[in-house]
């Protein structure tokens, strides 16, 4: 069989999975990325910030890993992890709202 024979990646179709929350729109090509998601609208926080003192827990340890960087000592990555997270939050709040929204409606 010749190498060009084979279907390329881009003819295979992309398999989606979409999240069954009201009001969400979101869709993953895994079902890894979309259990992940639907943590964010179940509230699971499965990872804590073992820092002394602070009781930040996290959804993911992408998540986890992204706000331990506000612990370190040095301002650059301490300032870019906080505007990260701030981010994060806003989103969060913004999807939330509008699953509130569908559900009221």
């Amino acid at each position: 069989m010749a190498a060009d024979a084979r279907p390329s990646c881009a003819a295979m179709p992309i398999r989606e999975y979409t999240c069954d929350e009201a009001g969400c729109s979101y869709k993953a090509t895994s079902p890894g990325a979309l259990k992940k998601h639907t943590r964010m609208h179940s509230g699971d926080q499965l990872h804590a910030c073992d820092f002394s003192g602070c009781d930040f827990q996290a959804t993911s340890l992408d998540w986890l890993t992204v706000h331990e960087r506000i612990h370190s000592s040095d301002a650059s990555i301490s300032n870019l992890a906080k505007a990260v997270m701030r981010n994060q939050l806003k989103t969060q709040k913004m999807v939330a709202a509008a699953a509130a929204a569908v559900r009221a409606a």
